[in-house]
């Protein structure tokens, strides 16, 4: 799939940021950059996702999103880009493990032809 375009947020919560929100929105996180979230918008042969956050979700995880400034998205470089991830539950043959999460890099994402290539299939 094809990288459109990537808007970064500051993510305030309480806690840690939950699974579920990343996996819902497709947005990425990295452990070098706590609290900031990408969220992405891919092509693909089915169209385009919105790549947006669903904010009223967020809030209620009590999670509160700001843009990124601009001299803060300079400080995070293309090769750091890389370290970013999102979660997704894994799939044994047509059932989905909701209990559980695995780790899926951006760079899956952006080799991938469509999504269900990224699919986590055990």
């Amino acid at each position: 799939m094809r990288l459109r375009r990537m808007v970064l947020y500051k993510a305030k919560a309480l806690g840690e940021l939950p699974k579920d929100m990343l996996r819902y929105d497709t947005a990425f996180v990295s452990d070098k950059f706590p609290g900031v979230v990408a969220f992405c918008q891919f092509q693909s042969k089915f169209g385009i996702n919105p790549g947006v956050p669903t904010t009223g979700r967020w809030q209620s995880f009590c999670v509160k999103l700001e843009l990124l400034s601009a001299d803060e998205c300079l400080a995070i470089s293309p090769s750091d880009m890389t370290k970013f991830y999102t979660y997704q539950h894994p799939v044994t043959g047509h059932v989905t493990d909701y209990g559980e999460y695995e780790k899926i890099p951006l760079e899956r994402y952006m080799e991938a032809k469509d999504w269900r290539e990224v699919q986590v299939k055990k």
